[in-house]
């Protein structure tokens, strides 16, 4: 045995008689390696109006919510102390997607996040309409017709099923009544219009749904 496969052995021995707390540090990592889906960052100055903006944010969802029936994701609010005055950044997917500066003024700052909101359901929502959230979708259908569910799960994944919602929010057309778009797909599928190309697949299908 050369000193490399000594020494690997060795270091396995090692990891094996503190079993439990590799397996605690692993477990860690893991649950280090999600990403708030949104996260704001405030500079220490903005904290005192974090109530302000956390009433923006849950009257932007009851908003979207009525409108188009996207519910908006938890956002992650923390302060952050190397900020400038005044400063805010925003996140999505751990990624740096606005930074901005807001005036010491209530009306300004519902403003101002409003408008923020607004920009990231325009220009991120792929990226904020995750898979998790397609699957409480069809959850919610599941409860209630689990035939249903099935039935759409053997025409398309969480992913293309996410990509058909998302294209009838950009076409500004409702998912609310989810159930019946879930009805709709089943429906058309069975009819044999389903395309053997996926991609054009689901592109036709969010043109059905938003005719």
């Amino acid at each position: 045995m050369n000193y490399f496969s000594k020494n690997f052995k060795l270091y396995f021995l090692r990891e094996d008689k503190n079993r439990d707390k590799v397996l605690s540090q692993f477990e860690k990592m893991f649950s280090e390696l999600k990403e708030d889906v949104v996260r704001f960052e405030m500079g220490t100055d903005l904290v005192p109006f974090t109530d302000k903006i956390v009433d923006v944010l849950y009257k932007f969802r009851e908003k979207k919510f009525s409108e188009t029936g996207f519910i908006f994701p938890l956002v992650h609010c923390i302060d952050n102390d190397r900020l400038q005055e005044n400063e805010y950044r925003i996140y999505v997917q751990g990624e740096l997607v606005d930074i901005g500066f807001v005036v010491f003024n209530e009306s300004e700052i519902r403003k101002e996040f409003s408008q923020a909101l607004e920009n990231l359901f325009n220009d991120y929502l792929e990226d904020i309409f995750t898979n998790e959230t397609t699957e409480k979708y069809i959850s919610s259908v599941y409860a209630n017709n689990y035939y249903l569910v099935q039935e759409i799960r053997r025409y398309y994944d969480m992913c293309e099923i996410k990509s058909i919602l998302v294209n009838m929010l950009r076409n500004s057309k409702s998912i609310k009544n989810i159930r019946r778009i879930v009805e709709t797909i089943c429906e058309v599928n069975t009819d044999n219009i389903k395309l053997t190309n996926k991609i054009v697949s689901v592109t036709r299908m969010s043109e059905i749904l938003c005719e």
